[in-house]
């Protein structure tokens, strides 16, 4: 791991040790503030620090119930935050969630709301037009973009409508949202894997992009972020997705995966461990139904986690 130097506030703690100080309790700000050093897949060092709301570096789930989960992959414990008071508007289907600890849900019918990840408390995303250039459901995660990673972008995926039959072609593919102006912007697809229904998205914070597609057996993708290409991927037999809800996520530098093998059945958790190559069953029956999971662009990316500070005035 690259050494750091002491921040102004650690500097003030050391000499108050050694030289002795009387100071007020600081007043501590709603973010925090990620030092975002990791070591795998691919050590970087973002410019400026993240601005990460609390509990933005854990995995949140989305049930089919309309219930909102924090997930942390170190214990493997869930907690319950509450339900969802949007979830009347239909059946849930995707999360994604930013920085500032807002949870991102698309319902089925292409609705998109806004939750806390403190409170689950839901409110519609503002003049976000539903069905945009064929986008109507669709897998969804931030990844860091721009020169140093301090930018983050709303990434979607979509494949191929129901209607369409395997050989009419490849679905609407990759877009993004623009999160001011929340008008979706087509970038691409890749033909072979948008010929399924169905597929789900995670990013990270170095910058990258993940697909877990619904193929025979299931696959791991990575997606070029310009135009939705495959760069990579990885068949996964030991996983069986069937007619169940899947999601996952990418946490501390390994794959989680969140599947059910037919509607009404639990999920099941699956680690894919990139350092040994291998995919094992970490929980048997989380207790609920996944068909979301969200994680910011906060999360760890890699084995060692980034330290957490809170930033005080």
């Amino acid at each position: 791991m690259l050494a750091r130097l002491a921040t102004p506030l650690e500097a003030a703690l050391v000499c108050c040790a050694l030289c002795g100080c009387t100071a007020a309790k600081p007043h501590v700000k709603p973010l925090v503030e990620v030092d975002a050093i990791f070591d795998v897949p691919r050590e970087y060092r973002v410019l400026t620090s993240l601005p990460c709301a609390e509990g933005a570096g854990l995995v949140y789930l989305f049930s089919s119930s309309g219930a909102l989960y924090s997930f942390d992959p170190d214990s493997l414990k869930t907690r319950r935050i509450g339900d969802l008071d949007c979830s009347a508007r239909g059946q849930p289907f995707s999360m994604a969630v930013d920085r500032a600890g807002v949870a991102w849900l698309n319902f089925k019918g292409g609705a998109l709301f806004h939750a806390s990840i403190r409170d689950a408390k839901c409110k519609p995303v503002a003049r976000y037009e539903p069905r945009q250039r064929g986008f109507v459901n669709f897998g969804m995660a931030f990844t860091s973009t721009g020169p140093d990673l301090s930018e983050e972008t709303l990434f979607v995926w979509t494949g191929r409508p129901w209607w369409r039959p395997t050989v009419a072609g490849a679905g609407p593919g990759l877009a993004s949202i623009d999160q001011k102006t929340l008008v979706t912007m087509p970038l691409g697809h890749d033909g072979p894997a948008n010929s399924v229904r169905r597929g789900e998205l995670t990013g990270t914070g170095d910058g990258r992009l993940f697909a877990f597609i619904d193929t025979r057996p299931p696959r791991l993708a990575e997606l070029e972020q310009t135009n939705g290409h495959v760069k990579s991927q990885r068949l996964l037999p030991s996983l069986d997705i069937g007619i169940g809800a899947f999601a996952f996520s990418f946490w501390g530098g390994d794959f989680f995966f969140y599947t059910s093998t037919g509607y009404g059945t639990n999920s099941r958790v699956h680690k894919l461990s990139t350092r040994a190559g291998t995919v094992t069953q970490v929980v048997d029956d989380i207790g609920f139904t996944i068909v979301g999971a969200g994680v910011s662009t906060c999360a760890p990316t890699g084995a060692k986690r980034g330290r957490t500070v809170e930033t005080v005035d």
